[in-house]
């Protein structure tokens, strides 16, 4: 056997078995937040949105960034799921709501993405409870395919983590997941 054929049914292996997880992937049910039970998070909700401007934009040294967009309102999800289409326009978010903390709780979000630094930022419940945190999509390119995690932590204590799997937009399945920003959402 050549070297071209052997690199051949490397490629077409390596195809079958990301096929195969893919599937898996695609038919599994929500995996949904893990929250730790004395944390006082009453409600969480996480999905997908198309990109939206943000309310404000303020200096956020700390970040991958340097700054941090502000959302007076809790994300409009288009889609409720903790799986997506690494495709231009599209957005993730969590919105988490408190039964026993209140607007001025010390909390920090940190934000883990495939490939890229570890990301870290302040959050403050609003004062019903609730806190909203994500990242924004571009107009030009998706998310990096990989999993991203969002961990809110008060102190050294994980509150609760969430996970979304980006996957590329070719893959087959991918249209189950896929968000028409084109479209208005009812």
């Amino acid at each position: 056997m050549g070297a071209g054929m052997a690199d051949g049914r490397k490629h077409w292996i390596a195809k079958v078995i990301l096929g195969i997880g893919f599937y898996a992937w695609a038919g599994s049910a929500l995996s949904g937040p893990v929250v730790d039970p004395t944390s006082g998070i009453s409600e969480v909700r996480a999905g997908v949105f198309c990109l939206s401007p943000p309310d404000e934009k303020v200096g956020a040294p700390n970040t991958n960034t340097g700054t941090h967009e502000v959302f007076n309102e809790p994300y409009q999800f288009a889609m409720i799921s903790d799986k997506m289409v690494a495709q231009p326009g599209v957005s993730m978010g969590v919105v988490v709501t408190f039964s026993r903390l209140h607007k001025g709780d010390d909390l920090r979000v940190r934000g883990i993405a495939p490939g890229l630094p570890i990301d870290e930022w302040n959050a403050t419940p609003d004062e019903n409870g609730r806190l909203w945190f994500g990242y924004q999509g571009d107009e030009d390119a998706g998310f990096r395919v990989g999993t991203w995690r969002f961990e809110l932590r008060r102190g050294g204590a994980i509150l609760m983590t969430y996970d979304f799997v980006v996957v590329p937009a070719w893959a087959d399945g991918a249209d189950a997941f896929r968000l028409d920003c084109n479209k208005p959402v009812a």
